[in-house]
């Protein structure tokens, strides 16, 4: 699949960062990468399984008990995300305390602190939340085109079109582009090669991604599809 990104990229020069590379040369790049983001994705489906960047991740088992740690962070989670998602249909960010914040969801301000670090972590772990049972939803078939990695994606967005729209409208769909490096960006252990092709597919798609919400979300996830299905990709 990034084979095919990089040879949409390559045929484009509007698109390409290096059209000074030989066309061949960018094709060696790719070729050394997976040709499918199913290992990405497992992967990002695991680290989403654990704390991140100090930051504690949604509790999904369903057996924990509410008088254990992991109970209580889990009730303090759902509930400081809910009284943000409230708040952010009234008002900015910038406009909302912590103290705001604590009082409605009901929880105190050293239960928020350790949990996050700041709002916007709050939002992070929302979205790496909802990544996370899209990456669980049958995205890891093998050789998938990229049309069909992009239905499924913009799907995601679409079954979550008034969570997302309230991030575009508080100016935060930048907080997207953590979770789509951490999906198919570059990591410490790849060659400088694989690193910067990996990159520069990683924050393409996000480009994608921040068009389509300016542009309003307007087109359909199969419509997004179409577009590159109708290149054969």
């Amino acid at each position: 699949m990034i084979r095919m990104i990089a040879h949409l990229f390559c045929t484009s020069v509007i698109l390409s960062p290096f059209p000074s590379l030989p066309i061949d040369n960018l094709f060696l790049l790719c070729y050394s990468i997976d040709n499918t983001f199913a290992s990405a994705i497992q992967l990002y489906h695991q680290l989403c399984c654990m704390s991140t960047g100090g930051r504690k991740m949604r509790q999904s088992d369903k057996n924990v008990s509410p008088m254990s740690n992991e109970g209580r962070n889990a009730y303090v989670i759902e509930h400081i995300t809910a009284a943000l998602l409230e708040l952010l249909r009234e008002k900015p960010i910038e406009e909302i305390s912590i103290s705001e914040l604590c009082e409605l969801a009901g929880i105190g301000r050293a239960s928020f602190y350790r949990n996050f670090d700041s709002k916007e972590d709050i939002l992070r772990a929302y979205i790496h939340a909802l990544f996370q049972e899209w990456a669980a939803k049958g995205t890891q078939e093998e050789n998938k085109p990229l049309s069909e990695f992009l239905r499924s994606l913009f799907a995601h967005f679409e079954r979550h079109r008034d969570f997302y729209a309230l991030l575009s409208q508080r100016k935060r769909i930048c907080l997207l582009k953590d979770v789509m490096i951490e999906l198919c960006g570059p990591r410490p252990e790849h060659s400088k090669e694989e690193a910067y092709t990996r990159a520069y597919i990683a924050y393409a798609i996000y480009g994608w991604i921040e068009v389509w919400f300016q542009r309003g979300m307007r087109e359909t996830a199969e419509e997004i599809a179409g577009m590159f299905q109708d290149r054969g990709l």
